[in-house]
């Protein structure tokens, strides 16, 4: 299989490979392959992700034609919000064309933790600085009942506990390769310990945002 495109990862980050593969799995990122640092690659604390799509996808600065839609918005903030994912800018997502279907192709993991307030961390428009000032103004006029609503409808489409299993799963011979070569991840944990935590935080974040849309229907 051919991959179009490649990514370089200096700083090697599990959380990075997970997300890959979990926004692959949900069908909001493209096919992704791993090379982890070896002899071949000539470098030991290099990742390369190389990753596939059609030619579907539009990115948000590609968008002249038409208004993107604000349900593509919210679910773009929903993901980067809850999987703790950075560097959103207007050419690293979009939606998937003929679909408005939410795409993601390249992003940044960044630092976890568990929310005190998970309603306001899901109303918070930080990741939209990347974005025009029309799809900024897009997302300002979506008002918050309308923003629940496509969430709401996003988690049980994407499924986000079972699938978060299935990616962890499926990238345990990346993490097991990691391990057996010494090869460290950002931070000072292991590439399991951090997974873990990290894993277990998103999943308690949306639980608490699961509970918070049971409890407004």
């Amino acid at each position: 299989m051919d991959y179009d495109f490649t990514v370089k990862l200096t700083a090697i980050d599990i959380k990075g490979i997970f997300c890959y593969k979990l926004l692959e799995l949900i069908q909001v990122g493209p096919q992704a392959q791993f090379i982890l640092p070896n002899r071949l690659t000539g470098s030991k604390t290099s990742l390369y992700i190389a990753t596939r799509w059609e030619d579907n996808f539009v990115p948000l600065s590609g968008n002249i034609e038409e208004a993107v839609g604000a349900d593509v918005l919210v679910q773009i903030l929903l993901l980067a919000k809850f999987l703790f994912i950075n560097d959103l800018h207007s050419d690293n997502c979009g939606y998937w064309k003929d679909t408005k279907e939410v795409a993601i192709v390249d992003f940044m993991p960044k630092a976890f933790f568990t929310f005190v307030n998970v309603k306001r961390a899901f109303l918070n428009n930080d990741s939209s600085v990347y974005w025009n000032s029309g799809h900024i103004d897009a997302l300002e006029e979506c008002d918050e009942e309308t923003r629940m609503k496509v969430a709401r409808k996003s988690l049980t489409k994407w499924d986000l506990l079972s699938n978060i299993d299935l990616a962890y799963e499926q990238i345990t011979p990346e993490k097991d390769r990691m391990k057996q070569h010494e090869i460290g991840c950002k931070g000072c944990y292991s590439p399991t310990e951090e997974l873990e935590q990290y894993i277990n935080t998103v999943k308690h974040n949306i639980i608490k945002l699961s509970e918070l849309f049971k409890a407004s229907e």
